[in-house]
């Protein structure tokens, strides 16, 4: 997609949206103990389950809905960011997060990811954000987003030939 630049009331627009964005995310920033949260959060799901007379035991314990480091803040700010860029910009009759979620704009903008070929980590780190900014789970943001496979990374990964070929060079062996 062409990089283009937004005026008047398309760039207006596009502010309040990032603004709007960061003040939901910065409201799930709790700092300290994952741990500690997720306990609590599923005591609280196992109370209010047997509070409505049902087995504790049959009850899907679920992560933190917070986010509890700063970096993970920040990244999510910045894929978000991309995400209400794109939006602007594909979507201008958009003014408000939730009725873009409503209509289908965060699968498309993932759809759109793999459509382009994206790895599928980066693909998955997208959904994340959106899913943690809606509030939701990432099936609820796209139903089939690519599976990462460990055989597929190849960083750090064995000695390879082009790594022999620069350690030859740099040891004046050949």
């Amino acid at each position: 997609m062409k990089k283009v630049e937004l005026t008047g009331e398309a760039a207006v627009r596009e502010l309040k949206l990032m603004r709007s964005a960061k003040r939901m995310l910065r409201n799930l920033f709790k700092p300290g103990s994952k741990r500690a949260a997720r306990t609590a959060h599923n005591k609280e799901l196992r109370k209010a389950a047997i509070e409505r007379g049902e087995d504790p035991a049959t009850i899907k314990f679920h992560a933190s809905p917070n986010i509890h480091w700063y970096v993970t803040l920040t990244a999510y700010e910045h894929n978000v960011g991309m995400f209400i860029n794109w939006l602007a910009r594909t979507h201008p009759d958009v003014h408000n997060l939730k009725y873009a979620f409503k209509v289908g704009c965060a699968h498309e903008y993932i759809q759109y990811h793999i459509d382009n070929g994206y790895a599928p980590s980066t693909i998955k780190t997208y959904a994340a954000a959106l899913a943690k900014l809606y509030r939701v789970t990432l099936s609820d943001i796209h139903e089939s987003t690519p599976q990462r496979r460990a055989k597929d990374h190849t960083n750090s990964r064995g000695y390879t030939l082009k790594r022999y070929d620069k350690d030859l060079k740099k040891y004046g062996l050949w």
